[in-house]
């Protein structure tokens, strides 16, 4: 574990901006954080800023697997695809963003195909990760077998304590950051682990608490048993249809291609899908196997508690509330889960 001033921690980011692009947290009003580019937040001469707990919007998702991106051309005499990608170095991430780097992973990395954007760049970017100090009311990354701090998936991770912050190493990437800084850090102390680990029981017991009577066991087999029960069309009453929960969910990757003429060629372009729109899954001749918002609806949380249990073996929820707070409906996944439970003991 090692120990990094605050007051160093400017020198830190800029020397790791000479080789690389750094992105950092920011906030403008201490209760939304987002993410920008550290040459940029210089020169608005502004700081380093911690963030307390998960940003608005699921950045490594988007950087990893941007929203929409040319992924390949055609009947060209040259390609002019580019192929490098620049290394980046992305602070502020949590937890719940970790898992969905997790998901992403596993589906476009470990599956039976490999995306060779994805894997590059997954390849070239470093995740110095950071302990939740605060809980946004929308949380519930304990709920879902999480902790309010990374334990996996990071390359370093980052505790602020009194006077500065400990790094703690999750990769070789890491371990050659700190080693090529050793100048910045120093061994970290007792007291300071110490403190970190208070700070760390302190927040799991507010999420918890705030949680409690929401707290749901087994989704796989509530949801499996209820599968045709009335409470979807009860649950689905309030949804619009915006598809705002998919599209800031940290583990949803569904993507559509299409193709599109530019220039002299074609070129394929990848977006980001949501499995609530209604041509979501529509085959040839209009047919799709989801033709009323009940069944998608029923379908976001059969994928995520139930499908990707039973072939990856963990759940693909996060915790990280955004789809609470992004919902125009008021409909609060907790609630929806918590109101299957209690559906199933009635039975």
């Amino acid at each position: 574990m090692h120990f990094i001033k605050s007051s160093n921690m400017p020198r830190f980011i800029a020397r790791l901006s000479s080789i690389s692009t750094v992105y950092v947290p920011y906030t403008l009003d201490d209760k939304q954080y987002f993410i920008n580019s550290w040459v940029e937040m210089r020169a608005k001469d502004e700081s380093f800023s911690f963030n307390p707990f998960r940003t608005a919007l699921p950045f490594l998702k988007a950087f990893l697997s941007q929203p929409k991106c040319i992924v390949a051309e055609y009947l060209l005499e040259s390609s002019t695809m580019e192929t490098f990608e620049k290394p980046q170095i992305i602070f502020g991430m949590k937890a719940c963003d970790l898992l969905g780097r997790k998901v992403l992973d596993t589906v476009f990395l470990k599956g039976e195909y490999i995306d060779p954007l994805y894997k590059r760049r997954s390849e070239n970017t470093i995740i110095i990760s950071g302990d939740c100090t605060e809980a946004l009311q929308s949380c519930f990354c304990t709920m879902v077998g999480l902790q309010p701090y990374p334990e996996e998936q990071y390359d370093l991770n980052m505790s602020p304590v009194n006077g500065g912050y400990l790094f703690e190493i999750g990769s070789v990437m890491g371990e050659q950051i700190i080693r090529d800084h050793s100048d910045l850090f120093t061994e970290a102390t007792e007291k300071h682990i110490n403190e970190r680990n208070q700070q760390r029981s302190r927040l799991k017991e507010i999420v918890d608490r705030q949680n409690q009577h929401l707290t749901t066991e087994s989704r796989q087999r509530i949801i499996e048993k209820n599968l045709n029960a009335q409470i979807w069309n009860d649950a689905s009453q309030t949804c619009v249809e915006c598809n705002g929960c998919n599209h800031v969910c940290p583990t949803c990757y569904c993507f559509l291609l299409y193709d599109q003429k530019h220039n002299e060629g074609i070129e394929r372009v990848k977006v980001w899908d949501s499995c609530f729109y209604a041509g979501y899954a529509r085959m040839a001749g209009g047919i799709t196997p989801r033709l009323h918002l009940v069944d998608r609806f029923r379908n976001h949380y059969y994928h995520k508690f139930d499908t990707f249990v039973t072939n990856y073996g963990f759940e693909a929820c996060a915790g990280c509330g955004r789809c609470i707070e992004s919902c125009m409906g008021r409909i609060d996944k907790r609630d929806v889960l918590k109101r299957i439970e209690r559906y199933v003991e009635l039975k």
